[in-house]
């Protein structure tokens, strides 16, 4: 996810294809069904890492304004969608 907001400040790309590819190869691989009501405490814990000032320091401001988004809302949803990403980054 930070790859490609990095790149291209959404989620589309290659490196959205790769996390695609690999939670669908994960899923079929575990039979993993709480994922996606567990996943949001790693993503937004992850979040706070990359967008402190210390770590990635020439991401851009907005790069980091859509990280920040991404973290709080994943926080706010009961269940993970992957198709909202997008969506998350933007505070929604």
């Amino acid at each position: 996810v930070y790859y490609a907001i990095r790149e291209r400040g959404t989620f589309d790309g290659p490196f959205a294809e790769l996390f695609r590819l690999f939670l669908e190869t994960y899923l079929k691989a575990t039979g993993d069904d709480v994922f996606f009501e567990v996943a949001q405490p790693f993503f937004a814990f992850r979040v706070l890492v990359i967008a402190h000032p210390g770590f990635y320091p020439d991401d851009s401001d907005e790069t980091k304004k859509k990280l920040l988004n991404f973290g709080r809302s994943v926080l706010q949803e009961h269940r993970f969608q992957v198709d909202r990403i997008s969506d998350y980054m933007e505070g929604q």
